[in-house]
């Protein structure tokens, strides 16, 4: 009897390591397979990111340079736009100063009424995003 119960015990220990083995390989698939798509995730987003921050570097180049042509590329100067909306801001303030002002003379009035043209000169300036050259197409009709 104790041959057989010695193969007795060795079959329920092999099948206890078998029940482990299979358990640990299905729990290895089962968390697999949840844990791929959260690493792809992680990994596509961390491409996401890269890509983004290549088009913002390649965005900042392409500003810097400045050098660009086309029918619809800004066409007016930045540097003269921004001189221009420091000196509408600078006349905008005067001209708010004589609004204000109680009692005006005549001098008062006539100076408002050239402050005034001068924010309408500057804001002009400062609107001003360049020519439109040629947009309409240019085939045969």
């Amino acid at each position: 009897m104790r041959k057989q119960d010695k193969k007795a015990r060795r079959a329920k220990i092999l099948l206890i390591v078998f029940k482990f083995i299979a358990l640990t390989i299905i729990l290895f698939f089962v968390i697999n397979t949840i844990l791929r798509p959260i690493a792809f995730n992680n990994k596509i987003e961390q491409q996401i990111n890269q890509n983004k921050q290549t088009e913002q570097t390649n965005q900042n180049e392409q500003t810097d340079n400045k050098k660009q042509s086309g029918r619809n590329e800004k066409h007016s100067n930045e540097k003269q736009q921004q001189a221009a909306k420091e000196k509408y801001e600078k006349f905008k303030k005067e001209y708010d100063k004589l609004k204000q002002k109680p009692q005006k003379t005549k001098e008062d009035i006539k100076l408002r009424k050239k402050l005034k043209k001068q924010l309408e000169h500057w804001k002009k300036k400062t609107d001003f995003k360049g020519e439109n050259h040629s947009s309409k197409g240019k085939g045969y009709k």
